[in-house]
């Protein structure tokens, strides 16, 4: 987006485009795993947010936990972008048993494209269809499905 705006970014980041089954193979096949969505189209705003629609729960999350580059919310801070609502090639939301949850990190952590692969919230009941974001500084924001694409297709 920066190229077709003619901004010049100096900047290390590289393509996230990535297929999923090298690293997910194990992930999906495994009993405790309850749903899982790409990214790619609306970012995690909206994986989350069709996750917690679908299944009628409220997902909480952790702003803090999210593993976001520095210089992918510096790019989006200069594009104005919500960087949740970024489209994330290769990248997915899995919610999995609570129990479980480690050995399922562990997993992912052992390639290379998943290595940055973290718990970054939890399940609760109320209000359903709804995802919560607690921000670094501990106060609640809802976090909503994209309304239409900020950036053209990539796919």
């Amino acid at each position: 987006m920066s190229q077709r705006e003619g901004m010049e970014l100096d900047t290390d980041l590289i393509s996230d485009v990535y297929p999923f089954w090298p690293y997910f193979s194990n992930v999906i096949s495994n009993e405790h795993v309850h749903s899982m969505t790409d990214i790619t189209r609306g970012g995690l705003a909206s994986g989350l947010n069709d996750i917690a629609r679908a299944s009628n729960v409220l997902i909480e999350i952790e702003e803090t936990k999210i593993p976001i580059k520095e210089q992918t919310q510096a790019v989006c801070d200069i594009l104005g972008l919500e960087v949740m609502e970024i489209s994330s090639e290769g990248k997915a939301v899995v919610v999995v048993d609570k129990d479980h949850a480690d050995k399922i990190l562990e997993e992912l952590h052992k390639h290379d494209l998943s290595k940055d692969a973290s718990i970054v919230g939890y399940i609760k009941s109320n209000p359903p269809g709804e995802v919560h974001v607690i921000t670094e500084i501990g106060g609640t924001r809802l976090l909503d499905k994209p309304y239409g694409e900020p950036i053209p297709r990539v796919c």
